[in-house]
């Protein structure tokens, strides 16, 4: 399982989102997007997500923070 999040700073539920994954133990790459704007837009197209954070497992969008803990109730997360 891959699991990558992209993120800007100031944004709680981005936050929230990590805070998540490191709680489960759950390994990811994690993509800041502060001051990448351009890129950050392709990523939003990519993914037809227009909000962030976006967490994407295994090249397949989960969507945001509440999807991610909604997924992370039903065991759907695999940890280290």
């Amino acid at each position: 399982m891959r699991i990558e999040i992209y993120t800007q700073s100031y944004c709680p539920f981005c936050r929230s989102a990590i805070q998540l994954l490191d709680d489960l133990g759950a390994p990811y790459s994690h993509h800041e997007m502060d001051e990448k704007g351009p890129e950050l837009d392709e990523i939003k197209a990519r993914f037809d997500h227009h909000t962030i954070p976006i967490v994407v497992i295994d090249d397949a969008l989960v969507g945001g923070f509440t999807e991610l803990s909604k997924l992370a109730e039903q065991g759907g997360i695999e940890t280290a």
